[in-house]
């Protein structure tokens, strides 16, 4: 069994995999996509972000190499993915998850490729602060909400949150 599972390997999974890491908690991420940086692999190079690169930064400190206030998606792309080259998570790539379901052993994720299971999922979903809770067949009964709508004092005790 895995301690955690982030599914989605743009900056929210690979900064969430960052964390997880410095907590002692090693990560696998899987993405429907071949490779990591998430929504930035289909934007043009040229485009600029909407925030000043100095508060663009992953776990480790690090942040968009280039010149002038706003990094362009060209360097976004090669920040995370430098990043994850750093980090060498275990990834599994053109994975996708079908089904989640509670068990005795834990989580258990039904994905295109093999059975999982975890202590814990996180599903970083979602594009550019519209959030996506994904829909998944099976018989997880807990909390689903994306993290930017989550009051955490809300959060009974041992609840477990997708």
């Amino acid at each position: 069994m895995r301690a955690l599972i982030v599914i989605g390997a743009g900056p929210a999974g690979l900064a969430t995999a960052g964390v997880a890491r410095r907590m002692g908690v090693e990560p696998l991420l899987i993405d429907k996509a071949p490779t990591v940086g998430g929504a930035w692999t289909r934007m043009r190079p040229e485009m600029m972000t909407l925030s000043p690169r100095r508060f663009d930064r992953m776990p480790d400190g690090s942040a968009p190499v280039g010149s002038g206030e706003r990094a362009v998606a060209a360097e976004v792309l090669e920040w995370l993915r430098a990043y994850a080259e750093r980090e060498q998570f275990t990834f599994r790539p053109n994975t996708t998850v079908t089904q989640l379901e509670v068990n005795e052993s834990g989580l258990v994720l039904q994905t295109s490729a093999e059975r999982l299971t975890a202590a814990a999922v996180v599903a970083a979903s979602g594009e550019h602060g519209r959030p996506w809770v994904p829909s998944l067949q099976g018989t997880f009964d807990g909390m689903q909400v994306h993290s930017s709508l989550l009051d955490t004092e809300t959060v009974p005790s041992g609840a477990k949150v997708l």
